[in-house]
């Protein structure tokens, strides 16, 4: 939990202080809730937009579920609003730094492809663009490429494709480029096997 010695009115402009939902610049979903049950009187409750692997009959699937990250509790007592960076600690021995953040770098239309493990999901969820998915649209989420890239995902083993639209982030699964709506996955001939080796490249 983070402590901020200041009053609420003083971070109106944070969303992190605020009852809203956002998309944050890397194109995660975060939620925030403030003064209910769970967090008392000027607390506030962050949740990130989170995909994970769970099994579903046998089979791996990816879903989405709104995942507890931070909690602040502000000052009531009408301390003035910290407004300046406080001074950056000294190094201490053998206790590691902590790097910044680097935004990952959205991938370029226009050709940009490979191959890969793709997989399917057809829980109704919000995506990480803010639509609602619906899974009997050719759609499909990848952890970099721009929101509305169209990619042609082709299935090796029958030579069948299809075009998807880009609408959501994911999957976060060592070796896979790819969650595919489950429509699109049908097209390709994939429903059975739950998880398939496609190739893919970007069209536009």
């Amino acid at each position: 939990m983070t402590y901020l010695p200041s009053g609420k009115a003083a971070w109106k402009n944070n969303p992190l202080a605020t009852n809203k939902q956002w998309t944050a610049a890397d194109g995660h979903r975060w939620k925030t809730e403030c003064n209910t049950a769970a967090t008392g009187k000027n607390g506030c409750r962050s949740y990130v937009l989170s995909r994970n692997v769970v099994n579903t009959g046998g089979k791996f699937v990816s879903q989405s579920a709104w995942l507890f990250n931070n909690m602040v509790q502000f000052s009531s007592k009408g301390t003035p609003a910290q407004t300046t960076i406080p001074p950056k600690a000294p190094a201490v021995a053998n206790v590691p730094v902590e790097k910044a953040f680097k935004t990952p770098v959205a991938a370029a239309a226009g050709g940009a492809g490979g191959t890969c493990s793709a997989s399917y999901y057809w829980e109704g969820q919000m995506t990480a663009n803010g639509e609602r998915f619906n899974t009997n649209d050719l759609t499909a989420a990848h952890k970099t490429l721009k929101f509305g890239t169209r990619v042609k995902v082709t299935n090796p083993a029958n030579g069948k494709s299809v075009v998807v639209r880009i609408n959501d982030r994911g999957p976060y699964v060592s070796g896979r480029c790819l969650d595919l709506s489950k429509a699109a996955m049908s097209a390709i001939g994939g429903i059975s096997a739950g998880h398939i080796k496609v190739s893919y490249q970007v069209v536009s």
